[in-house]
């Protein structure tokens, strides 16, 4: 947990630095002797020019040889998986964003419609591994570039027919406002491919349904985690960088809006223990129990901490305790704990939970602590720690190689073997993390100048 990037914040010039969450983007062992990289034009073109005249040109005689490679080649990514024993290129394929590709001059559409996809082409696979599910994985690794890209899908011509590889795994929308291209082969006849959208959930979806158990345990180990942890990492950025955080960085933050953010806090800390409880009433899985309870036994009392937070503070701790209800952001992330708890009672689901909220602390920028502290001394407190001491010492019991997110995250990595699992990790990581921002975000108040005056003008 001790490397860090840094992150620029958007109300200062300095940089916020952020511990990074270990990259696992490494081959996954698996019981498949494949490896998958994405590479330039340039780092395969000798071995890409062969495989291609192997297969378009002998094989099928789709293309003629000035024709292998063109221009969409040297602006595109190209997915390539290897046999990881040999080293030799056994599938390959190419997505090159939409709008810059050559499919408008096709197709007919504008450029600036295609700028939610990438364009895919090309995709290939050595004869001798055609029987193994090579096509499926180079599409479903396709997809996942797509959207770790933050576009919809990709679009593609194929050929139609219910004999045709494409059209048998892609999940297609046909565009049928767009041309259908005519393409002449090498004997000098044409045949016709056509316009399609494939959406990349779907996509993925449909294929791995499709797949063998090593096959799914290749993309679960190749893709899940990493997924996951990039779309936490995307939350503690935003995060960090509201309205609120850079209030506490710059050491603006009033004590009014700190109060008010222990006392939400409270709100669904009071819940944890029985929540954990609640969810390892319903894991059948023993390993995975035992996690939740051990869990559980870390967070006794925390809601005492808080109440203690808050009389150091000079709160209202009856008013928080007994009749105080969440700001709306707050009961929105305490009904999705709450549901994946007690209505869906799924315990993997679950895991979703604590993986978000934890790693806020376990990740916490040192610039956000010493902010935090010079606010809570600026407000006239002599011991500024006796204030924060639910926030602080969740740096230790939530961050580091054995705190809570570290161990989470490897249960996570043995039970979200499954796509859909995995779409609705990424689901509740996405809500959990809009709700806290907002919420926030909600704390700062431009009339909130108890501790200074000139934060009203800023």
């Amino acid at each position: 947990m001790q490397n860090q990037t840094s992150i620029h914040t958007t109300n200062q010039n300095q940089p916020l630095t952020l511990p990074t969450i270990p990259s696992r983007s490494e081959d996954p062992a698996s019981s498949l002797d494949f490896s998958v990289s994405v590479c330039t034009y340039d780092e395969i073109s000798t071995e890409l020019y062969a495989l291609r005249s192997k297969i378009y040109h002998e094989e099928f005689g789709l293309l003629p040889k000035q024709s292998l490679i063109e221009e969409n080649d040297y602006k595109a990514d190209h997915l390539i998986i290897r046999c990881t024993s040999t080293g030799e290129l056994i599938a390959a394929s190419i997505l090159i964003h939409a709008e810059i590709s050559d499919f408008a001059t096709h197709s007919g559409l504008k450029a600036s419609q295609l700028t939610s996809w990438y364009f895919g082409s090309r995709a290939m696979v050595h004869p001798k591994w055609r029987l193994s599910g090579v096509y499926k994985l180079l599409v479903y690794i396709g997809s996942l570039h797509c959207q770790v890209n933050g576009r919809k899908g990709f679009i593609a011509y194929i050929e139609q027919g219910p004999d045709k590889p494409a059209q048998k795994i892609l999940s297609t929308q046909a565009l049928h406002f767009a041309k259908p291209r005519t393409v002449v082969d090498t004997k000098g006849n044409s045949y016709v491919v056509y316009p399609v959208l494939c959406e990349a959930e779907q996509t993925r979806s449909k294929i791995f349904k499709t797949l063998t158990s090593q096959q799914k345990k290749f993309l679960a180990d190749y893709s899940f985690i990493n997924e996951i942890e990039r779309e936490i990492k995307a939350g503690i950025s935003k995060f960090y960088n509201g309205r609120f955080c850079q209030r506490v960085i710059e050491g603006k933050l009033s004590k009014s809006e700190y109060i008010l953010s222990v006392s939400n806090n409270y709100q669904f800390v009071r819940w944890t223990t029985r929540l954990l409880a609640r969810i390892a009433c319903e894991t059948s899985d023993r390993k995975l129990r035992n996690h939740y309870l051990s869990h559980l036994s870390g967070e006794v009392d925390h809601d005492v901490w808080l109440e203690n937070d808050l009389r150091e503070l000079g709160a209202d701790v009856e008013y928080v305790r007994d009749e105080m209800v969440p700001n709306v952001h707050i009961g929105q992330f305490m009904s999705i704990q709450e549901s994946a708890a007690a209505f869906y009672k799924d315990p993997i689901q679950f895991l979703a939970v604590p993986i978000s909220i934890e790693a806020i602390t376990a990740f916490m920028p040192k610039e956000f602590g010493k902010g935090l502290m010079q606010c809570i001394s600026s407000w006239g407190l002599s011991n500024p720690s006796k204030a924060c001491t639910f926030m602080m010492s969740h740096i230790y019991t939530d961050g580091g190689d054995d705190g809570h997110w570290a161990k989470t995250i490897e249960v996570l990595k043995e039970n979200v073997i499954t796509d859909k699992q995995r779409r609705t990790a990424l689901l509740t990581i996405k809500m959990i993390f809009d709700a806290v921002y907002r919420a926030y975000d909600n704390y700062v108040d431009p009339l909130a100048v108890d501790s200074h005056p000139d934060y009203i003008n800023n």
